[in-house]
């Protein structure tokens, strides 16, 4: 991409991640989403809901928890498809104690979000 001297913007961030996703390529996400963050390009709730649904799909259930927090740390309101990701992977870790912070999010928010539409 640099090589083509095309910007790394946040959308190009966010679609080579969900195209990695995509593709089952954890370690690509996860280092292009390293980068967006040290390029101080800050994730949205795409890029977020991409890795969660990406370490979902692992297995990662402590890194989908851990994003999670981060991306509610950062100011970013969760959708319907973060918090149905989040809640299967801890469902898959044996961690569903977690669970109902999670559904109690998004009960609250229901009415006024829309999901990312990624998937």
């Amino acid at each position: 991409m640099i090589n083509l001297k095309i910007g790394l913007t946040k959308e190009v961030y966010s679609s080579m991640i969900c195209s990695y996703v995509k593709q089952g390529k954890l370690t690509e996400a996860e280092s292009t989403f390293s980068s967006m963050k040290e390029s101080s390009c800050f994730p949205d709730a795409l890029t977020y809901t991409a890795m969660i649904k990406a370490y979902n799909d692992g297995g990662s259930w402590r890194r989908a928890w851990d994003l999670f927090k981060e991306m509610e740390g950062n100011g970013i309101q969760p959708d319907a498809i973060v918090c149905s990701s989040l809640m299967e992977a801890l469902n898959k870790g044996s961690k569903p104690e977690k669970g109902p912070s999670v559904d109690g999010i998004h009960e609250r928010e229901t009415n006024s979000i829309e999901p990312a539409g990624l998937f």
